[in-house]
């Protein structure tokens, strides 16, 4: 399993290690990274491979974007990682630090619970970290091999006081300390038993609850620094999963010369990829933790992430690159024929089909900025995880080799779902539905014969007797409940299917505006009717955050109390006017708006203005007994013109000024939700909007 994170470090270790470029960012701080990273284990270490290898680039990547300088970012894999490789990292780390740097650990690779040998767990197992020569038996060999909480814990601890109070290190652990049998069509990082019997911490002969991997009070790695310490940095450890949960790697799919593909990445690497190429200046810990949830929520559904330590702090320090998101060229044709050229970044990293870019000289801090014109202009008509193609609009009058590619216009990416039909869809069956699906372009039938590791879908579609079942194979959600036979069984089911696949897609658009600043946050409280039968709130703590970081919500019945429940507080902190959607994205894959409450209303937040929603809108999602559990995602869109997403969540025809084709300012965005596309995605006009996200999690009493 994986749940550990990204380690910035420099690395003088004997182990081999592998030197990445990025571009510093002149008088910043010196933000250094050390990124470990084990797929390819040894046969005899009782771990099974995993796909850690295809996260390095991701990550190396984005860090690039946050200004992570080439002499200063180390790669430790495979062979070079080994228990004594990692420790001797964090130590060449620590030595290399000074007062005020930035430093992130991320770690790609299985974690395992092991043996408790000092007596500071309550569950009586240490969590740790399973290095390249980490062997799960004999117990001996066991413990000698894995990288244990404390150790990690100790090492982390001497690199706070190398980077001071003025600085911060940044843990990301895309690993996972439990595992299980349950199948899956993707890896999960992790073992399925922990190794060696639980030691009573407590004496009681009953061993406690797992605790996450940095948890030892005396080792000062969680949270602030510790009260008789003020020269410690302050830490942040996001991790993948809970510590009781197993971390299932992500199988993305992309097409690369008309032929459907799949490449399995580490969920919370994947997720990292993308949230780090959005970052705002002075974005918060929590305020990022809250995007990066709402991607693992279709990543990863059935995982939760993990968010502890100053999460109110700014993230890395408050030290974001505030140069605008660039990639570099990786080749072009002949400068005086040139055509094309190909990008080092693709669909990972955001550059998804008909994104419009421009060609600047090297340097360049924003295209809005630029003290002359681009020195060429295209349109991505290609793109795999890591790599896009691009379609140039005339020849360029010199070589582009050197030069930074900005993006003008994002695209929105394709609406696509890949299903699976089972096999026990009898042939007529099998014949209707394929049909039916050839019919929508958002959704796409498949079966297992494709090579290149796309085999299977992202939804499997099985009877069950007289009824058809959906499930998504990643976390195998049922997708509501099975549809009956009958005269409209083949449009329920295209219907269901649309549904998912626009939720999922809806959770992953991030959009910015300069003008537009709307915050989202949630109020939890009591709902309850007055004398007069007025439904009022008690805005008492009912809905709490959870030791990851993350909101929680328990349906409850209608009680003495009162029903627990949340409303929203909007905020435009912007110097426009903003009109508001507000999106509530099931885990199961349904979608509703909460604002505008009704079809064809506008919402609308004057600049500077704060609104609560009130209890009537707010009280259809105030009480939630028959929802299913999970993550649920809240999103938020905020543009200068009425928006509604109605026509869109629904089938009805599209109408409205607002979202008919030429008639509002997310017009692209919402035909490819509304019927998906074959071929690309759609391109917005440049300052289309912004958008805010919120994530809850509902569970059983």
């Amino acid at each position: 399993m994986r749940c550990l994170a990204l380690l910035l470090a420099l690395l003088a270790a004997p182990a081999a290690a592998a030197v990445v470029p990025h571009t510093a960012v002149p008088d910043a701080p010196t933000k250094r990274a050390l990124v470990v990273a084990v797929a390819d284990y040894p046969d005899e270490s009782g771990y099974s491979d995993l796909n850690a290898d295809n996260d390095v680039p991701l990550i190396v990547q984005a860090l690039g974007a946050q200004g992570f300088a080439e002499n200063d970012l180390v790669v430790l894999q495979d062979a070079a990682a080994t228990r004594s490789g990692i420790l001797a990292a964090l130590a060449a780390l620590t030595a290399a630090s000074a007062p005020g740097d930035v430093v992130v650990l991320h770690y790609s690779g299985h974690g395992v619970r092991i043996s408790d040998d000092n007596g500071d767990e309550l569950d009586g197992y240490d969590e740790a970290l399973a290095p390249y020569d980490a062997v799960t038996a004999p117990l001996d060999r066991a413990t000698a091999t894995h990288l244990r909480d404390d150790d990690l814990g100790t090492a982390l601890g001497r690199l706070r006081r190398a980077v001071g109070p003025t600085g911060s290190v940044t843990v990301w652990l895309d690993a996972c300390y439990s595992g299980t049998a349950t199948r899956s069509d993707a890896p999960q990082r992790g073992h399925p038993t922990p190794i060696g019997p639980p030691a009573d911490a407590d004496g009681d002969g009953v061993p406690d609850t797992a605790t996450p991997l940095l948890d030892a009070p005396t080792s000062g790695t969680r949270g602030a620094p510790a009260a008789d310490d003020a020269t410690l940095a302050p830490i942040v450890v996001l991790s993948a999963a809970s510590p009781n949960e197993p971390n299932w790697e992500y199988k993305h799919f992309y097409t690369e010369g008309g032929r459907r593909r799949a490449k399995l990445y580490g969920s919370l690497s994947y997720a990292l990829s993308q949230a780090l190429r959005e970052v705002e200046p002075g974005e918060t810990v929590r305020s990022f933790f809250d995007r990066l949830a709402a991607r693992m929520s279709t990543l990863a559904a059935q995982q939760t992430p993990q968010a502890e330590g100053t999460l109110d702090a700014l993230l890395f320090s408050g030290q974001t690159v505030t140069q605008t998101p660039f990639y570099r060229v990786r080749a072009t044709d002949d400068a005086a024929e040139a055509t094309t050229a190909t990008l080092d970044g693709g669909t990972l990293n955001g550059l998804l089909a008909d994104a419009q870019v421009a060609f600047y000289p090297r340097g360049t801090t924003s295209p809005d900025d630029a003290d002359s014109a681009p020195l060429a202009t295209g349109r991505v008509t290609d793109a795999t995880p890591t790599e896009a193609t691009v379609a140039l609009d005339v020849a360029p009058e010199a070589a582009l080799d050197d030069a930074w590619v900005f993006v003008t216009a994002p695209g929105f990416g394709p609406l696509r779902l890949y299903v699976e039909l089972g096999p026990e869809l009898d042939p007529d069956t099998r014949a209707d539905l394929a049909l039916v699906l050839e019919d929508t372009p958002a959704l796409v039938a498949v079966d297992d014969s494709e090579a290149d590791g796309a085999t299977g879908g992202e939804v499997r579609l099985t009877q069950d007797g007289n009824a058809f079942v959906l499930t998504a194979t990643q976390s195998g959600t049922a997708l509501g409940d099975p549809i009956p036979a009958g005269p409209t069984a083949l449009r329920d089911v295209q219907q269901r299917l649309l549904g998912y696949a626009r939720n999922a897609y809806l959770k992953q658009v991030e959009l910015t505006h300069d003008g537009i600043d709307v915050t989202l946050e949630l109020v939890p409280g009591r709902f309850y009717q007055d004398a007069q039968r007025v439904w009022r709130m008690d805005t008492s703590t009912v809905v709490a955050k959870n030791a990851g970081g993350l909101w929680q919500f328990t349906p409850a019945t209608e009680n003495v109390g009162g029903t627990p429940g949340f409303v929203f507080r909007l905020h435009n902190r912007g110097d426009t006017d903003a009109h508001v959607a507000l999106l509530e994205l099931y885990p199961d894959g349904r979608i509703q708006q909460i604002a505008p409450a009704v079809e064809g209303g506008e919402y609308l937040l004057t600049a500077g203005q704060t609104k609560l929603l009130s209890v009537e809108e707010a009280l259809g999602h105030a009480r939630l007994p028959e929802a299913p559990f999970g993550p649920y995602v809240f999103k938020l869109f905020a543009t200068e013109q009425p928006i509604d997403f109605t026509p869109v969540l629904t089938d009805l025809a599209r109408t409205r000024s607002a979202s008919a084709p030429g008639g509002g300012p997310l017009d692209a965005l919402m035909t490819v939700a509304h019927y998906g596309t074959r071929s690309g995605g759609l391109a917005p006009p440049p300052q289309t909007g912004a958008t805010a996200t919120l994530v809850m999690e509902v569970v059983e009493e």
